[in-house]
């Protein structure tokens, strides 16, 4: 992934995102996705720093984490309500 991001243009949520989706690496997390930064929202924002940092217990799966915060978030508005505490974090449940 560090080698699709020397490419200009491609940061790190692109390089990511690729890895996940194209090359299928299961452990790729693009944390600063907005849509996942609110799905494991609590009382107050969480950065990206914090969203991979509570990533780290997924791995080495985090890309299903990933995937499954997109599809939770698609299902209606405030369906990141539903995630369940395993992924959302501590805080929830």
């Amino acid at each position: 992934m560090a080698g699709l991001a020397r490419i200009g243009g491609i940061g790190d949520w692109t390089a990511q995102y690729i890895a996940m989706r194209a090359l299928r690496h299961p452990d790729a997390f693009p944390a600063s996705d907005l849509v996942l930064l609110r799905a494991v929202r609590e009382a107050r924002a969480v950065t990206s720093a914090q969203l991979r940092e509570r990533a780290e217990r997924w791995r080495p799966w985090r890309a299903y984490a990933a995937m499954y915060l997109w599809r939770a978030a698609a299902r209606e508005p405030d369906a990141a309500d539903d995630v369940p505490a395993a992924v959302a974090g501590d805080a929830r449940g």
